[in-house]
């Protein structure tokens, strides 16, 4: 196992930078340098992805590149035209056995993929910075629902967000009017 790197200390907190490597050997991975370049990014994306600090180009990386990019491209659509759904599940107390409120899942259905399973596609709204428009659309689109739904549920409606991607996100959730799980509010009924 390799040794950890040295950590830096900035103005109080400790940092540790790691390093992240594609690789692409000419002239078996290309021939010209965009190939290669191109290759050799390719490679990175898959080293980020992955535990790995370094990764050689494979052809069958290209194909998985592209597959990505294309279900990143439909979920862009989707976002953009409106095209995710909110479905609530019920949120039960364990000591009581009550509905103490619900849980508002984001869910995907494209009309060439079917339903596309939340674990395909919520990491890549993450690492996309995806999530923040959805969080935006949820909460603006959706959030007149939630009294009629906490009331059929007979609950007073309580709205938390529970935030996806990096901490660094904060700032534009904040400035986008969004609200941390920890300030969660109750809204007015009705």
């Amino acid at each position: 196992e390799r040794p950890s790197p040295p950590a830096t200390t900035i103005d109080g907190p400790e940092l540790l930078a790691t390093l992240k490597a594609g690789v692409a050997v000419f002239p078996t991975d290309g021939e010209t340098p965009e190939t290669l370049c191109a290759n050799a990014e390719t490679a990175l994306r898959k080293a980020k992805e992955s535990s790995q600090r370094y990764l050689f180009y494979a052809p069958h990386m290209n194909a998985q590149v592209a597959e990505s990019l294309a279900l990143e491209n439909r979920l862009r659509r989707a976002l953009d035209e409106g095209k995710l759904a909110l479905h609530y599940q019920p949120k039960v107390d364990v000591h009581t056995g009550a509905l103490a409120g619900v849980e508002a899942l984001i869910r995907w259905h494209d009309s060439e993929l079917g339903v596309v399973p939340p674990a395909r596609f919520v990491q890549l709204m993450e690492e996309t910075g995806m999530i923040l428009a959805a969080g935006r659309w949820a909460l603006t689109d959706h959030t007149g629902s939630l009294p009629l739904v906490a009331g059929r549920a007979g609950l007073a409606p309580l709205v938390a967000l529970s935030r996806g991607g990096p901490v660094t996100a904060t700032c534009e959730w904040t400035s986008a009017g969004l609200v941390p799980l920890r300030n969660a509010r109750r809204l007015p009924s009705g």
